[in-house]
């Protein structure tokens, strides 16, 4: 399933079976956010309801931060802010990931309209 849709069967089994507090992690946080908005704060407010931690590898925050294990985060004022960091970071790297995928789909619609005018690209035939 693309990233770009939010109707993907796993995630949300994923999510519907989750705890509080589980950690969603993911490989790079650019593959929540390649949804257009609506579907992005639908699937925000699923983690936020289901009070999901998200955690990714190429994060400045390691993951590992956000255990309940973590002698630290047995202080609810430390969990809470790191929590609140944590999510911040996430949601400001989604948006700005977000705005650079719109981007390069823009370019890319652009290049594919600029090269069809020079007779670059053609329209494909139909298989026979």
């Amino acid at each position: 399933m693309s990233g770009t849709i939010l109707d993907r069967p796993e995630l949300w089994h994923l999510l519907l079976g989750s705890y509080r507090n589980n950690i969603l992690l993911v490989e790079q946080i650019d593959r929540l956010p390649r949804l257009y908005n609506n579907d992005w704060m639908k699937l925000k407010k699923q983690i936020e309801q289901n009070e999901l931690r998200i955690a990714s590898l190429d994060t400045i925050i390691p993951w590992q931060s956000l255990s309940d294990k973590t002698p630290s985060l047995a202080v609810p004022t430390n969990r809470a802010e790191l929590n609140v960091i944590n999510n911040m970071f996430i949601y400001l790297m989604a948006a700005m990931l977000h705005k650079d995928w719109l981007s390069r789909c823009q370019r890319q619609k652009q290049r594919v309209k600029h090269k069809r005018a020079l007779g670059i690209y053609g329209d494909k035939q139909a298989d026979q």
